[in-house]
């Protein structure tokens, strides 16, 4: 029996730029070195599952890469020609599946030392580790499978195609169909390595059955891809048809487990219970709550509250409530008005401040009242043409500190309700109908 020689194949060069490569990919990327937006353990689960496309791909190009000097068309007779699966895998594939993943792994450090840093109210969830590093020994696997077959050239061609197709063409979706209350909804995702978003957010997290359910699909079809390929090499070309119709029932179990989650639909993600609602009273006696992750934007919102309290002229909030994204509204001492903020608005701290901040005027000034008779048939353009005039107006008077000293700055289009309106004239109508713009009683 021909000795198993580990690396023979693999040129060492290459490979450390390949993963110096990856490396810089994932932590440039990915958020590792940014200083916005908050960094969460939401965020960090999330780019686990994403950026595990690019360990992926390298996996997958350097194996058929590889494989391809190992190969019968290879010039130099292959040295593994007569050696199982189990020993190729061991001398090519496990090696660089392993250097792929712990370079990833490495790449996603400055992330994970700056998540460590900022939120407290979390911890890494290993169960989305372990599906990543599945799905990635799993393309060095399908690599190797594809460049065997298919012995050509244009074999590295089509692991790309496939790759793509897996992370970039099966992902039908929007976040609203992870939480869907109707249960309706028809997605892949389940059964995808990559989502194509951030999902779950903070306040969410995902199911322990849809985690293990992923953990089972992915290793049943790592195991399938092995144990199918292993015995289809062993035998002879005429004998490999009739292994195909004997052995192609080794599939049934992921097949069985795609079917079942397609049709079943099950919920991806639920409320994170644990989470707390971090509250701090503001300069105007306004109260500010969010999520324990995102403790760390409060001062950023403070600025922003303060900036839409001075431009507003109000100089009493203690019956506003300024609530996060997926506070609960039931765990908050009830006030006469409320307004949401974002926690991904804007690319920088500044940005987030400006656009929280209009979104706080929008807000107080009946932008909420658009959204009120969600049928369209019953939209009346001339019943919210008021608030929409007087939002406008508004903050045509408003320009972002940042911006002052811009010459873009731009010129006033006036509406029609105010035409003619200074800023104090619109404030004056601001504060004597205050009421019935926020709650949406204006008459048209």
């Amino acid at each position: 029996m021909k000795k198993m020689i580990i690396f023979r194949h693999i040129k060492l060069l290459p490979l450390l730029v390949f993963l110096a490569v990856e490396i810089s990919l994932v932590a440039l990327l990915y958020d590792g070195f940014s200083s916005w937006p908050i960094l969460t353990w939401a965020k960090f689960d999330s780019v686990v599952r994403e950026a595990s496309w690019i360990p992926g791909l390298f996996t997958l190009i350097l194996v058929n890469i590889s494989a391809s000097k190992a190969s019968k068309s290879s010039v130099i007779a292959p040295y593994n020609s007569g050696l199982s699966l189990k020993n190729r895998y061991i001398s090519l594939i496990l090696p660089i599946s392993v250097f792929a993943t712990i370079s990833y792994f490495i790449g996603l450090i400055p992330l994970l030392c700056n998540v460590a840093i900022t939120d407290h109210y979390g911890f890494l969830n290993i169960f989305n580790v372990i599906v990543v590093v599945i799905v990635i020994f799993t393309w060095g696997l399908i690599g190797y499978i594809v460049k065997t077959i298919f012995d050509s050239k244009w074999s590295v061609l089509l692991t790309l195609l496939l790759f793509a197709l897996v992370n970039y063409k099966l992902s039908p979706f929007t976040p609203s169909i992870l939480t869907d209350p109707s249960h309706k909804s028809i997605s892949f995702v389940s059964l995808l390595p990559t989502w194509g978003n951030g999902f779950p957010y903070v306040g969410y997290t995902l199911t322990n059955s849809i985690q293990i359910f992923r953990i089972v699909f992915f290793m049943s079809i790592f195991c399938c891809l092995y144990f199918y390929f292993s015995s289809w090499m062993s035998k002879t070309k005429t004998d490999r048809i009739n292994a195909v119709k004997k052995q192609i029932t080794v599939f049934l179990v992921p097949i069985f487990l795609a079917v079942f989650a397609f049709i079943y639909q099950p919920y991806l993600v639920v409320k994170n219970v644990n989470m707390p609602t971090i509250c701090k009273i503001g300069k105007h006696q306004e109260k500010i709550c969010v999520l324990g992750s995102e403790e760390k934007i409060i001062p950023y919102v403070e600025k922003a509250s303060d900036r839409f309290f001075d431009y507003m002229e109000i100089a009493d909030g203690s019956n506003v409530n300024l609530l996060g994204e997926e506070v609960d509204f039931d765990n908050i001492e009830r006030r006469d008005k409320t307004l949401e903020f974002y926690y991904s608005s804007g690319t920088h701290d500044y940005s987030f401040v400006n656009q929280t901040f209009i979104y706080f005027v929008n807000q107080i000034s009946g932008q909420n009242c658009f959204y009120k008779d969600l049928d369209p048939s019953k939209y009346d353009p001339n019943k919210y043409s008021i608030y929409d005039n007087f939002i406008n107006d508004i903050m045509q008077f408003y320009t972002p500190p940042e911006e002052e000293n811009s010459s873009s700055r731009k010129s006033r289009e006036e509406g029609d309700r105010f035409k003619g309106y200074s800023k104090e004239q619109l404030l004056e109508y601001f504060h004597e109908h205050s009421e019935q713009l926020y709650k949406c009683e204006m008459e048209s």
